[in-house]
């Protein structure tokens, strides 16, 4: 636990669960700069193919974000977390061992599936788990340590993909949640979470519940775009452009995409300060026309 002071400290449960996030979003970048080459080279896909598979895991967690919800109500969160954790592994173990280009899609959707149930049901924790004036620090934890996930995820799957083949990272990554899965079931079990007690205060929880879900869908729908922007251009084609046009390596390419990562997580702790400033409006605007400027600019690099 972090004990900088008393309002910067952070629950053990809540920083236990923000790691096991951070492992899962590390997943999701490990097998990026090799996911092109495994499915074109090994699978024998086309561009359209190999931008359909990457795209699996986005629209896995589209269509499962809300029954997500669903399912941590019935459930319980502790077991939501736990389930999605073990469909990950699964789905991550058929990657690898995929031997079609169908399996390896149908591994990815599955893929972006699992990361729904565990991630709605982190957030959730984070969420009916904190005081009131504690909720924006430890939101602001969560998302701090979620984000180095797609950082470290490059350096560590690209050297694994270099040396091992093009579907190891996949068989690493399934090593490691399956390791968070089992201190996530050992806390549990303990009672360390102390999820039970927020389930227990159903009545307490109503009202934050309903102005949340107002805030999540809203926030939903303006980051879209963005979503969008993440799985069409940053993990389908740069990667693409990077092999087919500059000839890179997987090892370039997982430096340029933890480079990208971490230019998020820098500006991350910008952002808030520019919101309080302008306002939410003017910000998003800003950054949605620059976003669109420099993708307009990547076709154009020589390097």
């Amino acid at each position: 636990m972090f004990k900088l002071n008393e309002q910067l400290r952070i629950q053990p449960s809540i920083l236990a669960v923000s790691l096991v996030s951070l492992v899962v979003m590390m997943g999701s970048t490990m097998v990026t700069p090799s996911l092109t080459l495994y499915a074109k080279q090994d699978l024998g896909a086309n561009e359209f193919l190999v931008g359909a598979v990457i795209a699996g895991f986005a629209i896995g967690r589209l269509i499962f974000d809300v029954p997500a919800g669903f399912l941590a109500d019935r459930l319980g969160l502790s077991r939501t977390m736990i389930l999605g954790l073990g469909i990950l592994i699964g789905a991550t173990t058929l990657a690898g061992l995929a031997s079609s280009y169908w399996v390896l899609l149908f591994a990815r959707l599955l893929e972006g599936v699992a990361s729904s149930i565990y991630v709605s049901a982190a957030i959730a924790f984070v969420l009916l788990s904190s005081d009131a004036a504690k909720r924006g620090t430890n939101i602001g934890s969560y998302q701090s340590i979620l984000m180095l996930g797609p950082i470290v995820g490059p350096v560590v799957g690209a050297p694994i993909a270099e040396f091992f083949g093009y579907n190891a990272p996949y068989f690493a990554f399934a090593a490691v949640v399956f390791v968070a899965a089992v201190i996530i079931s050992i806390f549990s079990r303990r009672r360390r979470f102390n999820i039970e007690k927020v389930e227990e205060e159903e009545h307490e929880h109503e009202n934050r519940q309903a102005s949340m879900a107002a805030y999540l869908n809203t926030a939903a729908i303006a980051t879209f775009g963005f979503a969008f922007l993440r799985s069409g251009i940053y993990t389908t084609g740069v990667p693409l452009f990077g092999y087919g046009s500059l000839n890179l390596s997987v090892f370039d390419m997982g430096i340029i995409l933890t480079m990208a990562s971490l230019a998020n997580l820098i500006s991350s702790f910008f952002s808030g300060r520019l919101t309080q400033v302008y306002g939410m409006k003017k910000p998003l605007f800003a950054a949605i026309l620059i976003s669109g400027m420099l993708v307009a600019v990547i076709p154009f690099s020589t390097s």
